[in-house]
């Protein structure tokens, strides 16, 4: 077995409007404080979990529904200290200058603490309401010229575009700070892959059968070695622990049983109105039809995380099926959260860099502000990677 847990990182998600134990509605129990003056110490609360427990970063979404990222996370970097945080931005909403303005101003504000998380955006009708009526690869065409702006304008220098979307003249911040902004970058159409190739630091994915990922990977990492660079990989999952595995199996059982047809029809309409080749892979997973038991969401019947006991988890899309949200397709049972966990990865895949949600120290569902209200300290997954047989 090769330990590579040295490479690996694991970041907590920053909910804008609560969280709950099930992927429909959030109830009004573990909903956000409707009190401006509550919502900064609730978001406050979830970040130091999961500082103190030891995680490296916290993702935050971006979205009409969804409170400003760079607004909340500015506000809640000032109350942490080793914290990362992920900033969601759409590249077609704004100036690439101004996005390196506000990048370059929070790393001199909180120490460098910043990555960016590019979303091109899969839904044409809330682009739309922001004013943008582009088709989806001219997306992709606009956040590749403006990330060919950001990154050298964040390097300190001066920039020049005379692009089919961005037109820069002399565009340079006054005195930029030194300290690299990582990119974290996802998206599974062919345009996605050639941007992520020229321009990300880590590609993320969603849960999908391993061997989906694999094939993924090999993909990305072909078209960035044509491109002379080398990326990270990120997987971006949620995570049930439970202290054996058919305990976790029976919560997600429990999850499951929330799903009414009316509300599955609803999300999956929703969906269906997008142009992401990742939401569509995701709902090929599935299919739109209400499940009779949650075995039949199960899309990877080999182990996936397997403690020394040899209780088996098994990634499974309920979280797609009814969840409104932009979050990961797949979850993975997992068992004896206690113990150190060999993820079945191939070892020489770096598949491990970010945007994965681990479990909290007691039994649950993982989710945003449960672990705060309930005064549950978070801890990342112990894993290793094994080499496959």
């Amino acid at each position: 077995m090769s330990d590579t847990t040295d490479s690996l990182r694991f970041h907590w998600f920053l909910p804008p409007r609560g969280d709950a134990m099930s992927p429909t509605a959030v109830s009004k129990e573990n909903a956000a404080p409707v009190d401006p003056a509550e919502l900064l110490d609730f978001q406050t609360g979830v970040a130091l979990a999961a500082e103190e427990g030891g995680f490296s970063g916290v993702l935050t979404p971006v979205g009409i529904g969804c409170p400003d990222p760079w607004v909340v996370c500015s506000a809640v970097a000032a109350r942490t200290k080793s914290l990362t945080f992920i900033v969601a931005l759409r590249p077609s909403l704004q100036s690439a200058t101004l996005t390196a303005q506000q990048a370059d101003t929070f790393r001199r504000l909180h120490g460098g603490r910043v990555i960016l998380n590019i979303v091109t955006g899969g839904n044409p009708a809330e682009q739309a309401g922001y004013g943008v009526h582009v088709p989806h690869d001219e997306r992709y065409e606009i956040t590749d010229e403006a990330l060919r702006a950001i990154r050298p304008l964040l390097a300190g220098e001066q920039v020049d575009i005379e692009g089919r979307h961005l037109h820069l003249v002399g565009a340079k911040l006054s005195e930029p700070t030194s300290q690299p902004v990582p990119i974290f970058f996802g998206g599974a159409s062919e345009k996605a892959v050639e941007v992520a190739a020229a321009q990300a630091d880590t590609y993320l994915l969603w849960g999908e059968p391993l061997s989906d990922i694999a094939e993924r990977i090999d993909t990305v990492r072909t078209a960035a070695d044509a491109a002379g660079r080398e990326l990270d990989y990120g997987l971006r999952i949620h995570v049930i622990s439970r202290d054996t595995s058919e305990e976790a199996w029976q919560a997600a059982a429990d999850i499951q049983s929330t799903f009414d047809a009316e509300s599955v029809a609803a999300v999956q309409k929703h969906k269906a109105s997008m142009d992401s080749v990742g939401q569509a892979r995701m709902g090929a997973l599935h299919g739109t039809e209400l499940p009779q038991d949650v075995q039949d969401l199960v899309i990877a019947p080999e182990p996936v995380v397997r403690d020394r006991a040899d209780a088996r988890g098994r990634r499974h899309c309920a979280g797609r099926l009814a969840r409104r949200g932009r979050r990961p397709a797949g979850g993975v049972r997992r068992s004896g959260h206690r113990r150190v966990h060999p993820l079945q990865l191939p070892a020489r895949r770096r598949s491990t860099a970010g945007g994965t949600r681990g479990p909290a120290t007691r039994p649950r569902a993982s989710g945003g502000p449960h672990p705060v209200r309930r005064r549950r300290r978070l801890i990342p997954p112990l894993l290793t990677v094994r080499s496959p047989p």
